[in-house]
């Protein structure tokens, strides 16, 4: 199916011989729309299923947000598809349409090219795990911000957490 749409030129594939982590395709992904020419990427894992709305919502919020010129992420609410359960925080800071965050999934997320360009890539040593919560805080500390949309726009599993009982 994606030799078909790649045939079609419905998008650009970009092939990783090896393993290399979820940080460094991101890197590969992020640096090819810096070549092109873009000013914003939206970035998926393998397992998210993007809602139909979901582009227009991410605009939606993106306009609404009062500070545009700092914002360097901006996540996609997700439900947990055997639970229903959203991304949403605890003690989330509610502002309209989106919620002020301190990290987001990077799975749905619409991507300030300036700021991955300003702060430096995500690092490749993390391989996988807190990639995206550690790009969240360089962002947040060389002062940009890290927003999420209220409504959740994609579908994502988060694992499946099991209880064990030790030495009983």
């Amino acid at each position: 199916r994606l030799d078909r749409l790649f045939e079609q030129r419905r998008f650009e594939l970009i092939q990783l011989s090896d393993n290399v982590g979820i940080a460094t395709a991101l890197n590969r992904g992020l640096e090819r729309a810096l070549g092109a020419g873009y000013s914003w990427a939206l970035t998926f894992d393998q397992d998210s299923v993007a809602h139909d709305d979901l582009v227009a919502k991410l605009l939606e919020v993106h306009e609404q947000h009062p500070r545009r010129s700092t914002l360097a992420i901006l996540g996609s609410n997700y439900e947990e598809g055997s639970t229903g359960a959203t991304g949403t925080p605890r003690r989330a800071r509610v502002q309209g349409s989106w919620i002020q965050v301190d990290e987001v999934i990077t799975s749905g997320s619409l991507q300030a090219l300036s700021v991955f360009e300003d702060i430096g890539p995500y690092r490749g040593d993390l391989f996988i795990y807190f990639v995206d919560h550690e790009f969240c805080k360089r962002a947040r500390v060389a002062g940009y911000d890290v927003a999420l949309a209220r409504a959740p726009l994609i579908s994502h599993p988060t694992g499946s957490p099991a209880e064990r009982r030790f030495l009983s």
